[in-house]
């Protein structure tokens, strides 16, 4: 994540689970004059970031995409988040009770 270049045509983008990314914050060897990435910093490298299939999650992923939604609602960064499912539930509930307002959630269906 720290070789993402903004100065990329077109963007870069990562496929990856929300524990995989959260083991590349929380759990990578810095070498020396290596500043740690965090949250922050991955609301600010990314235009979105996409939870597909959210209600597989595990909770602690969760946890990661929760936190990623209540701060892009701040709004922190430049970051959208969504989170994609074809499984028809709700997550408007949870993202309210995280403290992310009704106005910041935009439910979208596809027929």
């Amino acid at each position: 994540m720290q070789a993402l270049d903004d100065t990329r045509e077109g963007g870069e983008i990562i496929f990856a689970i929300p524990e995989v990314v959260s083991s590349l914050l929380l759990q990578r060897q810095m070498e020396t004059g290596q500043a740690g990435l965090g949250i922050f910093d991955l609301l600010n490298a990314f235009d979105h970031l996409v939870f597909d299939e959210f209600h597989t999650i595990e909770a602690r992923g969760f946890g990661l995409a929760a936190l990623c939604a209540r701060l892009a609602s701040v709004p922190f960064g430049r970051a959208r988040v969504s989170f994609l499912s074809a499984t028809p539930l709700s997550i408007r509930p949870t993202l309210e009770r995280l403290g992310v307002t009704a106005t910041d959630i935009a439910e979208l269906e596809e027929v």
